[in-house]
């Protein structure tokens, strides 16, 4: 399931969720609803095989991931690739979809053993 599809149909006018029978259902949003549902909707988004396959953007995820931005929807980007910094991902991801992404947004697989680290010190 890539990003293309799945945000876009969420940005379009709707959610898609999974019912009892594993069967997709569509949750419909008014048009009255300015905000898009902007304060109870977040999205984590997998990078690797999701938003991109081997570094080249997966056909509709940039237009996603722009669309998210305009409406304000809080998204934060995860990956269990690690080998950099979380702000040099960040800025490999701006490049990549002509968005602004920060450091503060991206998980890597390092990501929670760093945070615990400055903690325990």
């Amino acid at each position: 399931n890539s990003l293309g599809s799945g945000v876009r149909s969420c940005l379009e006018g709707g959610r898609t969720g999974g019912n009892a029978e594993g069967k997709n259902e569509h949750y419909p949003m008014t048009s009255s609803d300015s905000s898009h549902d902007s304060d109870r909707v977040a999205f984590v988004i997998d990078i690797d095989g999701c938003l991109s396959r081997e570094g080249v953007p997966i056909a509709g995820s940039s237009e996603a991931l722009r669309k998210l931005q305009e409406l304000g929807i809080p998204h934060v980007f995860c990956t269990n690739g690690g080998g950099s910094l979380e702000s040099e991902r960040a800025e490999r991801l701006s490049r990549t979809f002509g968005v602004d992404v920060s450091g503060d947004q991206v998980v890597l697989s390092h990501t929670p053993l760093r945070t615990r680290s400055c903690v325990n010190s």
